[in-house]
């Protein structure tokens, strides 16, 4: 199914809205301040509810809880499927899951409505240097499209409208002298993207991770990485937590991030390690050992600022948020490790 960008103010689901307001006015206080001397585990074993999306990349938590990084903390983790993230926002909300992976976008979204959801730790970030294989802007070889400001009345394809991906296109258009509301959004998943350049569905697609090895093997030129062209070490996904049930439960909160961060810096460290696992927890996406050798990934175990704010500043200037600043996205009850 193909949806084009519709002029309606972006806004999370309603139902997140709706169960924000019955939660706001009845949420508590931490259980205990930020830096105190607590607990930073829970006292016995825990099992906590997941919400990851689809990005082979978040494979990093099977990886941690496989090397134990979890359980030593007396978390064990029961994964569950989302979608998106307004869905992980709703979800965190009704206490279905406990934490999800968010996007900047819609993290910035609950800042701005005054949502009661923070991130707690970082989960996958874009590298720290310009890389081959992250992420492309791709137009079939014979396209009159040679450059971002070319895109003026192209239409683009992303997975997402007024999300992160996007937001790549615009600045990426914008910086390079085009108007960035000229461009026609079509929304289409990854893996629906290069199908619909070949039949012209779409005149350009963004390409993810593996897919930019697909494009390239199909001899499509990319334009550039627009991820990139707009800022390094920038967060992809991070997870979140409600404020509420963080209150509540900080010595199980701190030990959650405490072990993503340690998960996160061992993935990255020994990548092959992660690729290994890949064909086992997402077969369909990368269903063997020869297509994990080819994707790459980029795990930290802190923010970038700098790069938060980059992204914060063009949200801010789009209009998709007011005022929101890089402190506004996380829970206060823990310290969040910059750099």
């Amino acid at each position: 199914m193909i949806i084009r960008k519709t002029a309606r103010p972006w806004a999370l689901a309603a139902g997140a809205v709706a169960i924000a307001t019955a939660l706001i006015g009845c949420s508590s206080t931490p259980s205990s301040t930020p830096g105190s001397t607590g607990a930073e585990m829970p006292a016995e074993m825990t099992t906590i509810k997941v919400g990851i999306q689809p990005p082979s990349s978040l494979a990093f938590l099977h990886l941690g809880v496989e090397q134990g990084f979890f359980e030593k903390r007396n978390l064990e983790l029961e994964f569950t499927d989302i979608a998106t993230s307004d869905i992980g926002v709703t979800s965190l909300l009704s206490n279905t899951i406990q934490f999800a992976t968010t996007n900047p976008g819609v993290q910035a979204l609950a800042a701005s409505q005054g949502i009661p959801v923070s991130w707690v730790s970082v989960a996958l970030t874009g590298p720290e240097e310009r890389v081959d294989d992250n992420v492309g802007l791709y137009v079939k070889p014979d396209s009159s499209y040679q450059s971002y400001a070319d895109l003026e009345g192209a239409r683009v394809q992303v997975p997402c409208i007024n999300c992160i991906s996007d937001l790549w296109v615009r600045a990426a258009v914008e910086n390079d002298g085009g108007d960035p509301d000229a461009v026609d959004f079509v929304v289409l998943s990854s893996a629906d993207a290069l199908p619909a350049l070949e039949n012209g569905d779409v005149d350009a697609v963004l390409a993810l991770s593996q897919f930019v090895q697909a494009a390239n093997a199909a001899g499509y030129r990319s334009l550039g990485d627009p991820m990139l062209d707009l800022a390094l070490a920038q967060p992809v996904l991070a997870f979140a937590a409600s404020d509420a049930w963080a209150n509540q439960n900080l010595p199980t909160v701190r030990a959650f991030a405490d072990a993503v961060t340690e998960s996160a810096e061992f993935a990255d460290a020994n990548i092959d390690e992660w690729r290994a696992i890949l064909p086992t927890y997402y077969p369909q996406q990368v269903p063997d050992a020869a297509t994990a050798a080819t994707i790459n990934a980029h795990w930290s175990g802190c923010f970038n600022r700098k790069a938060t704010e980059t992204l914060l500043s063009y949200m801010n200037k789009y209009g998709w948020v007011h005022d929101v600043t890089v402190d506004d996205l996380f829970y206060d009850g823990i310290d969040i490790a910059f750099c």
